[in-house]
């Protein structure tokens, strides 16, 4: 009877363990991108997949994850609450490569300019084979005892057909030697954007097992997000201004990505968090100097032991001395650097660009141009000049921003839909006044001319102590445009830093705005329309007659 029952416990045991087993259904599920959040140096990628599962515990397997992510950033949750997340777990597995028609396409065309290239080649060769049998012919055009078998006529026509074919086949092998270049270039870029793509088409893959338990049998919606490396986003500004006293902003982020994995109609954001920062700010530790003490002072030699003699501390950045001979604490000389970590910021510390629409970036590694914002602020339009610098009209443009903040990026600058040049825009926190600078205007004209160069003594009757230098300046400006503009234009004196040399302002015309402790004189202009305006001042500069001094702005 207890041998009866034995049986039998172990038997309904081995039913359990069958439908324990059973219950841990292991599903491979094709997921799809469905958002990508990018950063300056990664991505936050996040998946869905929508899974059939049977009640009790299955695994579920996310197919094709490629080999660059993140392992300890992977996060998996269910749309549906009464899913039990178990467990998840990193496998890497060998994959058939997936036909690449991109690829192929590639491959075509490269075989194609392989092939060009060898009708070259024979193309060639064959031109230096004619060119070979027609200097022959030439050579041969007498006997073997120098009696010509020809007539005189007929060695001139002769002759005169070998020269003008060797000059078509000259003309001839020139273009296809610059054909043959042209052709490489061609299959040079092919290779290039082939192995581009070829990188991201590996045949080693992760896939991320999910341990889940149900409830109940149905449908389940599965997130899979983790980050990756290869790739990351830089903003690009265009900027239009017209006649009126508004600046259009159009901001666009230059996404790049070459993760192994295409970007197929996804929710795209750009974020201005840095998560190679660590999130807690490092602390700094007591920094303690003190001298080393030695074990076995006699084995100390060389620069050790002038040091040990002369009790001189060590200085930052020495070598250290040998440890067997030293007994120091280490942290007596250097603090504790923080070691950077990826932490995301949260939205707080950072800005997130959600883009509107739905985006698509192929894993190619070339920047793609995604439109984020346009925002169009009132400025007040004004022009600048240094024309002891340059000889043109700076139009800038003093702005005041709103609640988006402006990154630190590449200006391309247009006026009234004219492209002008582009230039750098420094980071703008919400809400603060910047200037932008929109490049030259060739409507206002500007001359800056030497009126006066002198060179006297002073001092002493005759030949005096001290030599004294004069100089005098005239800028012409004129307004060709037809409206009235305002002009800001700076010129400079030099600022004496020593008691024996002496600088002084002579006369100016008209009296500048602004007069500076560093030297700068600055006049606040207003021209009319066609309106000419002269500003001429002077200085003189008094120093020893011995010294030499050089006056590296003239």
């Amino acid at each position: 009877m207890i041998k009866a029952k034995f049986v039998f416990c172990c038997f309904a045991g081995l039913l359990l363990l069958t439908g324990s087993l059973k219950a841990e259904e292991k599903l491979l599920v094709q997921s799809k991108i469905s958002g990508v959040t990018v950063y300056s140096d990664r991505a936050l990628v996040t998946r869905q997949a929508i899974v059939e599962i049977k009640t009790g515990v299955s695994v579920i397997s996310f197919d094709k994850i490629p080999l660059n992510i993140d392992r300890n950033s992977l996060r998996v949750s269910g749309a549906d609450k009464r899913l039990k997340i178990l467990g998840l777990d990193i496998l890497e597995r060998m994959n058939e490569l997936a036909f690449n028609p991109k690829l192929a396409e590639l491959d075509e065309k490269i075989q194609e300019a392989v092939d060009a290239g060898k009708i070259l080649e024979d193309s060639k060769n064959t031109l230096i084979e004619k060119m070979k049998y027609l200097e022959l012919l030439k050579s041969n055009s007498k006997t073997k005892d120098g009696e010509n078998r020809m007539s005189v006529k007929e060695i001139k026509e002769l002759l005169t057909y070998v020269e003008e074919t060797l000059t078509e086949t000259a003309g001839k092998q020139r273009a296809l030697v610059l054909e043959t270049r042209k052709l490489e270039k061609k299959l040079e870029l092919l290779k290039n954007e082939r192995n581009s793509i070829a990188q991201g088409n590996q045949n080693t893959f992760k896939n991320a097992e999910v341990s889940v338990e149900a409830p109940a049998a149905g449908k389940y919606g599965i997130e899979l997000s983790y980050v990756i490396f290869g790739a990351g986003w830089r903003p690009v500004y265009d900027v239009r201004a017209g006649a009126s006293n508004s600046v259009e902003f159009s901001y666009s982020g230059m996404v790049t990505q070459n993760t192994g994995e295409d970007w197929n109609d996804i929710e795209l954001a750009l974020s201005t968090a840095k998560p190679y920062l660590a999130g807690t700010a490092p602390q700094l530790r007591p920094w303690y100097l003190n001298y080393f003490s030695f074990k076995n002072k006699s084995d100390v030699s060389g620069l050790n032991a002038q040091r040990l003699r002369s009790n001189s501390p060590l200085r930052f950045g020495e070598k250290k001395l040998e440890e067997e001979d030293q007994q120091y604490d280490k942290e007596q000389i250097s603090g504790n650097l923080a070691i950077a970590s990826a932490v995301l910021e949260t939205g707080r510390t950072s800005v997130f660009f959600k883009i509107k629409k739905k985006m698509s970036i192929p894993s190619d590694s070339n920047p793609h141009k995604v439109p984020v914002a346009l925002e169009k602020f009132e400025a007040k339009m004004e022009y600048e000049a240094t024309p002891e610098l340059s000889n043109y009209a700076y139009f800038k443009a003093k702005i005041k921003n709103k609640e988006t903040p402006i990154l630190s990026g590449e200006l391309n600058i247009f006026l009234e839909d004219n492209y002008v040049g582009n230039s750098l825009i420094k980071e703008i926190a919400p809400g603060k006044e910047f200037e932008a600078y929109l490049g030259v205007d060739d409507s206002i004209s500007i001359e800056r001319k030497r009126e006066e160069n002198k060179e006297s003594s002073s001092g002493w009757f005759l030949t005096g102590s001290n030599k004294k230098l004069s100089r005098q300046f005239r800028v012409i400006v004129q307004n060709f445009k037809k409206e009235t503009v305002k002009l800001l234009l700076s010129e400079r004196i030099p600022v004496s830093q020593n008691e024996e040399i002496k600088v002084a302002l002579g006369k100016v015309m008209p009296e500048p705005a602004e007069n500076t402790k560093e030297g700068f004189l600055k006049w606040n202009l207003e021209l009319k329309p066609g309106e000419k305006k002269e500003i001429t001042y002077e200085y003189t500069v008094e120093y020893p007659k011995d010294k030499t001094l050089p006056l590296i702005g003239e």
